[in-house]
């Protein structure tokens, strides 16, 4: 990998990347074969769990945690390396027995997969670490020894000028909804409708094939969101450990008084 373009991927994972807190939150690291991978968990909170968890003082709402964990694969197996806070001052590991000053902790607690995505950024989720990347690394562990290392290409995701211009979303509703469909009755107390919806599964070549009605009206306002969705051309196809995943998306349509 190109070491100047991978530190720019990585410098931009650390900002984009996030948790189920509202701000993206600054990911761990993973150190394998000389190169340095922004992974998709913290490996650290698992081993915390069933213990009491050591006050780490949080400088900004991008770490909640109060750390950044470095990590690395040494001999086929996972050690912590050192621990950070986000100024990069080095923070000591004395909540696990026995340690020391630069002792390196053998992760014999990580029984799962560790997802290490980079190169180009195609889908980008703000609320989880979710977001996808042209390639990502799969490591498997057991009891902190690398099972296996699988990479994946998610190089053939592409976006739709529909979900990246939400104007031209907007636009496609209103120019396609056919109130012939709806009972106009619906609209006698009301000027207009709102419902929200969720595209839950995606053609390879991008046809929209499911629709999830999240918060609808009455049955044939429904129908009608559900197939204006599925005429709409083209639509989001993206990919994530190399396979096509449903995009998480959920969009208003509204429905206005004839």
């Amino acid at each position: 990998m190109n070491k100047l373009i991978f530190l720019y991927s990585l410098i931009l994972l650390s900002f984009l990347q996030s948790t189920s807190y509202g701000t993206p939150q600054f990911p761990d690291y993973l150190i394998y074969q000389e190169d340095t991978f922004a992974i998709h968990c913290n490996p650290l909170e698992s081993y915390f769990e069933g213990k009491e968890r050591p006050e780490f003082e949080f400088l900004s709402t991008a770490c909640w945690r109060g750390y950044i964990a470095f990590w690395e694969i040494i001999d086929d197996k996972l050690y912590l390396i050192k621990l950070e806070n986000e100024l990069g001052d080095q923070l000591d590991l004395s909540f696990f027995p026995d340690w020391s000053y630069n002792d390196i902790i053998h992760a014999d607690w990580v029984s799962y997969s560790i997802l290490a995505p980079y190169g180009k950024k195609l889908n980008y989720d703000y609320n989880s670490y979710s977001t996808v990347c042209e390639y990502e690394k799969e490591f498997f562990f057991k009891e902190g020894v690398v099972l296996e290392v699988k990479d994946y290409d998610n190089s053939k995701s592409k976006r739709s000028k529909y979900t990246t211009q939400l104007k031209l979303l907007y636009q496609f509703f209103d120019e396609n909804i056919d109130y012939n469909n709806i009972n106009l009755a619906v609209f006698d107390s009301v000027s207009k409708i709102k419902i929200y919806v969720r595209v839950t599964d995606v053609s390879e070549e991008g046809k929209v094939k499911e629709v999830e009605i999240l918060r609808g009206a009455d049955s044939l306002i429904n129908l009608e969101a559900i197939r204006v969705l599925k005429s709409i051309p083209e639509w989001d196809v993206i990919y994530q450990r190399g396979k096509a995943i449903p995009p998480n998306y959920v969009y208003p349509i509204l429905f206005k008084k004839q």
